[in-house]
C-alpha cells in the first residue's frame, strides 16, 4: 500500500514537472557582461589558481576591495545582478537566484571557465601564489548558470606596480656632511 502511494506521488511530480517546464528556459544564460560590468580597486587575496585550473576545471580567486564606495558598489551589483535574474527568469520557472560570491571572511570570490587576462604573465605553474597581497584594478561582470547561481567573473585583472626602491636616491645620501646643506 505504501509503495504504490510513494509510486503514485512520485509519478505526478514527475508530469507536474513536465506539464509546468517553461518554454522560456532554453538554458541560456539571463545576464549578460555587458550589463553587468564594473571596474573596482583591490587587494588580492588567494589566487593561487588564477592562471592554472583547479581539479574541477575552473578558475579561481579571492580578493578584498580597497575602500567603502569600491564595497558598496560591488555590493548593489550583486543585488541588483539578483534581481534582474529573478525579473528575466520567467513567469513558470520556479526557482530562485542565489551567489556563493562573498566568503564569511569578508573577501569576494571569482570563478570562471576562462584564465582572466593579466597585464603580467608567467610559465610558472604557481604564479597566483605571487599575487597575494598585490594590488589591482578588476574588471569584473557576473554570469548565471540555469539553476540561478549567480557567478562573480573577472575579465581584466591589471596588477598595480610591486612597491620598490626609490630609484632616486635621497638628498642625505649624495652630501657627505649635514652642515653642508645650510650654505
Amino acid at each position: 500500500m505504501k509503495m504504490s502511494l510513494l509510486n503514485d506521488y512520485y509519478e505526478v511530480k514527475k508530469n507536474r514537472d513536465l506539464y509546468h517546464q517553461n518554454p522560456q528556459d532554453d538554458g541560456k544564460p539571463i545576464l549578460s557582461p555587458l550589463d553587468t560590468e564594473l571596474r573596482i580597486d583591490c587587494f588580492i587575496y588567494d589566487a593561487q589558481y588564477i592562471s592554472y585550473p583547479m581539479d574541477d576545471g575552473t578558475f579561481r580567486f579571492e580578493f578584498q576591495v580597497f575602500n567603502s564606495l569600491d564595497y558598496c558598489k560591488l555590493e548593489s551589483k550583486i543585488d541588483e545582478a539578483a534581481h534582474l535574474w529573478d525579473r528575466s527568469k520567467g513567469y513558470a520557472l520556479d526557482k530562485t537566484s542565489y551567489n556563493h560570491i562573498q566568503t564569511r571572511y569578508g573577501t569576494f570570490v571569482c570563478s570562471q571557465l576562462f584564465v582572466p587576462k593579466l597585464n603580467e604573465n608567467s610559465d610558472e605553474k604557481w604564479f597566483g601564489m605571487h599575487l597575494a597581497g598585490r594590488e589591482a584594478s578588476l574588471k569584473l561582470h557576473f554570469r548565471d548558470a540555469p539553476d540561478g547561481q549567480i557567478y562573480l567573473q573577472c575579465s581584466y585583472c591589471d596588477l598595480y606596480q610591486k612597491p620598490g626602491t626609490d630609484p632616486i636616491p635621497a638628498l642625505e645620501d649624495q652630501v657627505d656632511e649635514p652642515w653642508e646643506l645650510m650654505e
